[in-house]
C-alpha cells in the first residue's frame, strides 16, 4: 500500500488517542468511579467517549489510506479539540487542564499531519 508516512503517524496517534478516550470515558461514565468534582461535565464526558469510538473507525480509514477516513479523522479531531479547549482555562484541577491542553495539541498535530502536502516525484 502506498500510504504516506504522515498518514501512518496520524493513524497511530488517532488510534492511541481514541483508545484512551474510550477507556477513560467508560471508567468515568460508570457510577461510583472517579469523584464527581474531579470530572468534566457529563455531556463533555459523553461526547469525548463518542468521539473516541468514532475515532477508532476513522483511524482504520486513515491506516487504509481511505479518503473517508481522513475526512472523518479531521472532523473528529476538530470537534474534540474544540470541546477540550475551554478546559485549558476553566478546568478545576491542574490535571484536567493538562488533559485539555494535551487534547487540543494532539488534535492540531493529527490534523496537520493529514493535511501535510504529499511529495510527488519530479517529472522530466
Amino acid at each position: 500500500m502506498n500510504r504516506p508516512m504522515t498518514y501512518t503517524v496520524a493513524a497511530v496517534l488517532q488510534f492511541v488517542v481514541s483508545v484512551l478516550a474510550v477507556a477513560w470515558g467508560a471508567r468515568d461514565l460508570m457510577p461510583g468511579g472517579t469523584p464527581v468534582e474531579e470530572l468534566p461535565p457529563y455531556p463533555v464526558l459523553l461526547a469525548a467517549f463518542a468521539f473516541g469510538a468514532i475515532g477508532l473507525v476513522s483511524a482504520y480509514g486513515v491506516w487504509r489510506n481511505q479518503r473517508w477516513g481522513v475526512i472523518l479523522t479531521i472532523l473528529v479531531r476538530a470537534l474534540d479539540g474544540l470541546l477540550a479547549a475551554p478546559g485549558i482555562l476553566f478546568a478545576p484541577t491542574q490535571s484536567m487542564k493538562f488533559m485539555a491542553s494535551s487534547g487540543v495539541l494532539l488534535s492540531i498535530v493529527i490534523i496537520a499531519l493529514l493535511l501535510w502536502p504529499r511529495l510527488r516525484p519530479a517529472t522530466a
